[in-house]
Parts: C-alpha cells; sequence; structure tokens
C-alpha cells in the first residue's frame, strides 16, 4: 500500500507540473522528498527483518562451536587434537570407543603407546607438512589403519584415524586365497602331467606300469575334483550366509541321516550317537546342515586314530546343543584359533600327512553363521576334540 501511494505521489506531481503550472524546482523538490521517503521506508523494513532473524537465529539456532562439536562426534573416523606438549586437547567420540578411554587432558604419549603414530607428530611439527602413514596394531587384536597427521596453528596437530583393518583383511584372503588355489591345484596337476609323459615315453610298451600310473592319475583327478567341489560350496555358501533359514526341520532326522552315510566307511570306525526320542525342531536348511555335520564327521574319522566318535544331542531351555567327539590325535590351541580359515591346516595333519583340501571347517563355519549358531571347538592333543554347535531354541 505505501509503495502505491509514493507511486500515485509521483504521477500527481509530474501531470501538475504539465498541466496547472507547477514551478521545475516544486516538481524536483517534491519528487525528492517521495523517494527519500521511500527509501527511508525501505530500510526500515530492512532493519527490521534482520533483528527480527537474528533473535530468531539467538532464539532457536546451535552456535557454530556446536554445530562443528556435533559433526565431528557422528564421524566414524577417529580424530583427535594436540597441542605442542602433545596434550590431547579435542577427541570425538569415535576415538574415545576404538581405544576404550577418554583420551581428553591426557598425553597422547602415554596413552597411545604407537611408535609410528608418536615419530610422525614430531616429524609433522618440524616439517610443517602432512604426513601420511598405515599402521598395523597386533595386540590385544590385528588393527588396519590408515592415518593422516596434519599441522595446524600454533603447533597444535590433528589426527584423523580410518579403520582398514576388514578392507586389509579381505584383500589379503583374496591373495592367500589364489595363492592356495594354485598350490592345490599345482601339485596334482605336475603329478598327472609327469606320469602321463611316461606313459607315453619310457612306459608306453609296459601295460603294468601304464596301469599303475593311470590309477595313480585318477587319485590326484579325483582330489582335484574334491577342491573344485569345495570351492563351489564355499562359494555359494558364503553369497547366501545372510539369507536366514524360514524352514523348520527335525534336527534329529539331519543328524541320522548324516550318521548313516558312514555305517560302510572303510575304516570302521564305530558312531556312538545319544539323541532324544522327541523331536528337536530348528529353523534351518536341511541339505546345508547335512554338508556341515559331513565336514565335522569327516574330520573326527581322519583323526579318530580309529577310536569311537559319540555323538550327542541335547536340549536345554534356551539352546540345542549338538557335539560330536572324537578320541583322536586332537589340536594344539594355536590351531583352534585358525582352524576355520580356509586353506589352514593344522601341524598334526601336515605332520601324518592326512588328505585335505582345508576348506571344509570353512564350509561348517559359514553354515552355521548362517543358522545363527555358534560352533565351539575344544580340544587336547593326544587325548582328542570336541566340535560343539549351539542352535537357539524355537
Amino acid at each position: 500500500m505505501f509503495r502505491l501511494l509514493i507511486i500515485f505521489g509521483i504521477i500527481f506531481n509530474i501531470v501538475s507540473f504539465f498541466y496547472t503550472g507547477f514551478s521545475f524546482f516544486i516538481l524536483i523538490f517534491n519528487l525528492s522528498f517521495l523517494v527519500i521517503l521511500y527509501l527511508y521506508r525501505e530500510k526500515r523494513v530492512s532493519d527490521s527483518l534482520k533483528e527480527n532473524n537474528t533473535d530468531i537465529i539467538k532464539d532457536d539456532s546451535i552456535s557454530n562451536y556446536e554445530l562443528q562439536e556435533f559433526f565431528l562426534s557422528q564421524l566414524r573416523e577417529i580424530i583427535i587434537v594436540t597441542n605442542k606438549f602433545n596434550v590431547v586437547t579435542y577427541a570425538n567420540e569415535a576415538a574415545n570407543i576404538f581405544f576404550g578411554k577418554s583420551l581428553l587432558a591426557q598425553n597422547i604419549s602415554s596413552e597411545l603407546r604407537i611408535p609410528e603414530l608418536l615419530d610422525s607428530i614430531d616429524q609433522v611439527r618440524e616439517l610443517e607438512k602432512i604426513i601420511n602413514i598405515d599402521i598395523e596394531l597386533k595386540v590385544p587384536v590385528y588393527k588396519f589403519l590408515k592415518v593422516d597427521v596434519i599441522p595446524a596453528k600454533q603447533q597444535n596437530i590433528i589426527i584423523i584415524i580410518r579403520d582398514h583393518t576388514e578392507i586389509k583383511k579381505s584383500q589379503d584372503l583374496r591373495s592367500d586365497f589364489v595363492a592356495n588355489v594354485s598350490h592345490e591345484l599345482k601339485t596334482p596337476l605336475s603329478s598327472i602331467r609327469g606320469f602321463l609323459e611316461t606313459i607315453t615315453t619310457s612306459a608306453k610298451d609296459d601295460p603294468k606300469m601304464q596301469k599303475k600310473f593311470i590309477e595313480i592319475m585318477q587319485q590326484q583327478a579325483e582330489k582335484m575334483q574334491i577342491l573344485i567341489d569345495d570351492l563351489m560350496t564355499l562359494s555359494r555358501i558364503e553369497q547366501q550366509e545372510h539369507i536366514k533359514p524360514k524352514n523348520n526341520i527335525i534336527l534329529n532326522n539331519v543328524i541320522l541321516e548324516a550318521i548313516n552315510n558312514y555305517k560302510d566307511t572303510k575304516n570302521r570306525i564305530s558312531i556312538k550317537f545319544n539323541i532324544p526320542n522327541k523331536n528337536i525342531l530348528i529353523k534351518g536348511d536341511k541339505e546345508k546342515l547335512l554338508v556341515a555335520f559331513k565336514n565335522i564327521l569327516d574330520n573326527a574319522i581322519k583323526y579318530g586314530a580309529n577310536k569311537s566318535i559319540t555323538v550327542n544331542l541335547e536340549s536345554f531351555d534356551s539352546k540345542i546343543s549338538l557335539s560330536i567327539i572324537d578320541q583322536g590325535i586332537g589340536i594344539s590351541q594355536k590351531d583352534i584359533l585358525r582352524i576355520t580359515e580356509r586353506f589352514y591346516r593344522s601341524d598334526n595333519a601336515k605332520k601324518l600327512k592326512i588328505d585335505g583340501t582345508g576348506i571344509g571347517l570353512s564350509i561348517v563355519k559359514h553354515i552355521i553363521n548362517q543358522h545363527g549358531a555358534e560352533l565351539k571347538i575344544h580340544s587336547v592333543e593326544g587325548k582328542g576334540s570336541n566340535f560343539t554347535i549351539e542352535f537357539a531354541q524355537l
């Protein structure tokens, strides 16, 4: 409305100048007055809006410091700031969680005993440039960290740490996988090629030697086939590990079916089983559980020193426990920690030259994980092993 009045006043003065004899100076004076009035009004409105907006910011918004604090606390990266005396002046929540304690106001040299990091802090102060380092922590658990050490004002240091442990493990796993597969396939393949060359040269006229060599080649080909089958099984199970089974199955029947596969085993090891008469139901995949039980029983037979194997199935209030117990050569404590890794073979297996791909228990681990169960291994060297799987009650 105010703007319309100003515009009307300007038009009225111009018309009056041409038709009523207004002097030119009176016209200029009137127009100047109206423009000044308009500009004054606009400034008052602008000032009023700014004042209102400032009040709104003061009343409803957080300060810049609070915003920065909130942002840094939400980051997954570990952020630590130290002063020129190496005292921690800031540590975000991720830092306190990762190191398991509050670092604020502590000397970083005494709290974090990581020589590579402490050396880098000194170098950054001296050189005044960013240093990027990789750190491997061995204890209490393995960690692989990528660290940026950044100089700031007044000899302060900003440390940004990113946990790349899982990425590093994945990379190492792929490298080990390729190396192990190449090795496991190379050995039988070299044998087959060697015997084929012998059959076609020095033994080409010796049927008896040819028959012997062909039998050996068949054995080596079977080893390769077993390895390939295990790799295919492991790959399939790893891809499906996140898919939880939805079907109810009777665990008793799955165990009995697995045991019945060994009635005619050439090892002639007796398998005793204690299974309750009542049906025990779980959410599960029957075929995959058969594979898991078969792999554990295979191990019990291989390493059982031709002694009996006992299978116990028990149902408790909160869990279902399945134990497969042998009386064989046992597993050392250091091997137990790694026995479910793919291609890992225990020292005892290597010493006794027991055949195997080193994949069976890795398959077991992934199947058990898919079922939301837990695998526990207890063993004493020279006395035997106990593989226990604990399922949750329905």
